[in-house]
């Protein structure tokens, strides 16, 4: 039995040794033998140091490789968010051709996938507005020929009536013909107003529950005095026989109607019959406006049929050219649907959906 224990070192000689010993003691506490532990004496901090050497080269080795590893994932990890940053300042600076390729499986190609979105959206955007200022530049342009033939004739007559080279015949046919082009030129400016106004966003229809046989009824109506004059008829045949009834502007959808019907009197031959029609199919309405055109019909033409002040070749009929994209407006106003088709390459139908 050891008791109490204790820890004593000493110097054994010469030896080079040092001791460590723990005395063994009995019950009456006296001591009957010891437990030495030698060691070398030279076993100094050096020497120990020496022992670990392998230990402290391993460590250092692994810290360089740790370093050179987190490197290596650092530059990994920031060259997706450089990747971003320039392709954001291709945004900025509305490069939309640029692409991103972000390969991880992280929140950053989630990121990543939304910028391009954004990119996609974006160039949309700009093309649109493109296409916008190339229109309003194009409008522009065309109601600044259109307004100016009938300014410089109004101004050359009463250039010419403010002369002493007129009698009073002729001066009554000048004023005859200021009338006209004093008429002509209103009429120009209330299409124009009418036009600017149904694409304002500011503008807003007037919806009631409206009877579109009623409709199509009261614009045949208004349009029989001038059918009469070109021995032109209109039939109609509606496949409604309940009461049809649509949420809409009765007046925009009227002068749709009115439009649609003046534009095929006014390119119809004499003695031609125009062909209207209103069918339900599913919870839409649809109403059709077929004629037989008294000129060639050309598809790349019908294709630019809403375009304003579009009257082809045929612009020894009045107007402007400026009733068909109203008509378009008044259909979108309703978000509905218009568009023209050739049947049998001798007839035009425009469809209207609603």
């Amino acid at each position: 039995k050891r008791k109490p224990l204790f820890f004593e070192q000493g110097d054994l000689g010469n030896n080079k040794r040092l001791g460590y010993g723990v005395p063994l003691v009995n019950d009456q506490n006296k001591m009957y033998g010891s437990v030495i532990v030698l060691s070398r004496k030279d076993k100094t901090l050096t020497q120990s140091f020496a022992d670990y050497h392998l230990l402290i080269w391993s460590v250092s080795i692994a810290l360089i490789i740790t370093v050179f590893i987190s490197i290596g994932m650092a530059k990994k990890f920031v060259k997706p968010i450089h990747d971003m940053e320039q392709f954001t300042d291709d945004l900025i600076k509305q490069k939309y051709s640029s692409t991103l390729d972000i390969k991880t499986k992280d929140e950053l190609a989630t990121l990543g996938s939304k910028l391009a979105v954004l990119s996609d959206r974006l160039a949309f955007a700009k093309n649109e507005q493109d296409n916008k200022e190339k229109s309003q530049k194009l409008f522009l342009s065309q109601i600044s020929h259109e307004l100016r033939t009938p300014v410089m004739v109004i101004k050359n007559s009463l250039e010419t009536l403010n002369s002493d080279f007129l009698n009073e015949t002729e001066k009554k046919d000048y004023i005859h013909h200021l009338m006209k082009e004093t008429e002509q030129l209103n009429l120009l400016v209330n299409d124009l107003l009418e036009l600017s106004r149904l694409q304002s966003t500011e503008f807003s229809i007037i919806t009631e529950e409206l009877n579109l046989n009623y409709v199509i009824q009261d614009s045949m109506r208004s349009y029989r005095p001038i059918l009469k004059d070109k021995n032109q008829s209109i039939s109609f045949e509606s496949d409604i026989n309940e009461e049809p009834m649509f949420v809409g502007d009765y007046q925009r959808l009227l002068q749709l109607m009115k439009i649609l019907i003046d534009n095929a009197s006014k390119y119809s031959a004499d003695n031609s019959v125009i062909d209207v029609h209103l069918k339900k199919v599913g919870n839409n309405y649809e109403v059709s406006v077929r004629n037989t055109p008294n000129f060639e019909i050309d598809e790349v033409r019908m294709s630019h049929i809403f375009d304003a002040f579009n009257r082809g070749s045929e612009k020894q009929e009045n107007g402007h050219g400026l009733g068909l994209t109203i008509a378009e407006q008044i259909v979108k106003r309703h978000f509905g649907k218009i568009y023209f088709q050739i049947i049998d390459n001798s007839m035009v139908e425009v469809v209207i959906k609603l």
